[in-house]
């Protein structure tokens, strides 16, 4: 039978069990309470931004500036795209995940509905890039660009705001 370790014959202090446990606890609390102020503050931020570019795509009149500020964002996301860039004949490839800020009543339902058209048309779009248009970080725009005139597509026309890569390894 192990024999147990106390202070006595050079184990740790009765004590420092519960030393041990409120530290974690303490650690613990601290990223809890760090991911809630976070995830708080993306809540309030991100429903009011409203992107330049999504402007531009639906026009430069007020009345298209008045129904993206209106907008109810909320992000849809796409994770783990996984491509060949073009021209690389298998040999390299892409994983990445993108949000995308849409209306939360028009338009969330519609991608919900449509996933898989969602994923394929993204994964067309990205690929159609070669290694070095999607290594190239003044590019990155563009792609935000096509890739909102994807789900632009999809959901008629509907309201498309930024673009986010949440994730984006090429190999």
């Amino acid at each position: 039978m192990p024999e147990e370790t106390t202070e006595e014959n050079g184990g740790p202090p009765e004590g420092s069990k519960k030393k041990g446990a409120g530290l974690i606890t303490v650690l613990l609390a601290a990223v809890i309470a760090g991911g809630g102020a976070g995830a708080a503050a993306a809540w309030f931020v991100a429903p009011m931004s409203v992107d330049g570019a999504a402007l531009g795509a639906m026009g430069n009149d007020e009345e298209s500036e008045d129904l993206l500020r209106n907008v109810d964002w909320e992000l849809y996301t796409v994770d783990n795209l996984v491509l060949n860039p073009a021209g690389t004949r298998g040999r390299r490839f892409l994983v990445a995940s993108v949000a995308i800020e849409v209306d939360r009543r028009r338009t969330l339902p519609l991608l919900e509905n449509s996933e898989v058209q969602v994923r394929d048309g993204m994964i067309r779009a990205l690929s159609s890039q070669g290694v070095d248009e999607l290594a190239d970080p003044a590019r990155r725009p563009e792609m935000e660009d096509m890739l909102r005139r994807v789900v632009s597509d999809i959901t008629d026309g509907a309201p498309v705001g930024r673009v986010y890569f949440s994730r984006f390894v090429l190999q």
